[in-house]
């Protein structure tokens, strides 16, 4: 990522190393559209509310991400399973017997 000096940022020209100056002016960009806000929609539920229950949650179902192979297909199962629900997906866990959905 390149920087500006503060002496290029405050001035309208610039002088290069070699000793050219040059103007500088700012680009018109057209292509950016005008509304910018995201059309997407939250997910509620408990899988991500603390990493014990993430954890509890990747360990049912054995998702691993030791490798980039495991990695990709625990991420599109954990994908698949926050679009479709059930309630017995998510739940706390005994920290004793690790018994899931503990109150």
């Amino acid at each position: 990522m390149q920087k500006i000096c503060e002496r290029c940022h405050t001035s309208n020209e610039h002088t290069l190393k070699s000793g050219e100056v040059h103007p500088l002016c700012q680009a018109v960009v057209d292509d950016i559209p005008s509304n910018t806000t995201h059309n997407d929609y939250i997910l509620e539920n408990g899988l991500f509310e603390d990493r014990n229950n993430f954890l509890s949650f990747c360990q049912k179902y054995q998702f691993q991400f030791d490798t980039l192979r495991r990695a990709k297909y625990s991420s599109m199962m954990i994908l698949y399973h926050l679009s479709n629900p059930s309630p017995m997906n998510f739940g706390k866990c005994c920290i004793i017997c690790c018994a899931h959905n503990v109150f």
